[in-house]
Formats: C-alpha cells, sequence, structure tokens
C-alpha cells in the first residue's frame, strides 16, 4: 500500500506528538522520520509545509548523530510543539 504525503504528513505528525510527549526517542525514530521528511520535501504537493519540513530534517540529521536523545529532545520541544501545530 502505497501512502499518500497526508499519510506521511499524518505519520510525521505521529512520531514528533511521541517525542514531545513521551520525551524519549529512539535511532529507528529519527531514522524513518527522516526518510518520510526527504520523501516529502520532493513532493510538491508539500510545497506549504517546506520551511517546517526542513526544519524537521535538520532536528533528525541532528538527532541521527548522537546516542544520548535527552537534551535534544529537551532543547526542541517547544520546537516540536510548534511543528505538530504547522502541520495541521
Amino acid at each position: 500500500m502505497t501512502l499518500t504525503p497526508n499519510d506521511k504528513l499524518n505519520l510525521v505528525k505521529d512520531i514528533l506528538t511521541t517525542h514531545h510527549s513521551d520525551g524519549v526517542a529512539n535511532a529507528s525514530e529519527y531514522e524513518q522520520l527522516h526518510r518520510i521528511v526527504q520523501n516529502l520535501l520532493k513532493d510538491s504537493s508539500t510545497t506549504p509545509q517546506a520551511n517546517t519540513l526542513q526544519a524537521i530534517n535538520a532536528y533528525c540529521s541532528k538527532g541521527l548523530e548522537l546516542t544520548d536523545y535527552n537534551d535534544h529532545l529537551t532543547e526542541n520541544k517547544d520546537n516540536i510543539n510548534t511543528w505538530i501545530q504547522s502541520l495541521g
């Protein structure tokens, strides 16, 4: 089953919501988030969300470099909330 851009945006929101509410993350979530966001950035139908997706992409890229995610999540808690709201 192929996911639509809207399905992918909802998945991004779900992962970010989990990061925000639980305050925990793992490498596989960052990898999945990174792949989905990269794919969405290539899709012209997500142009209105491009700035938000680029910010999420930077967040994922940084997360992929880390082994301890606590500080990264704490530093980005407000950003994550903003991104969730921005994606609708």
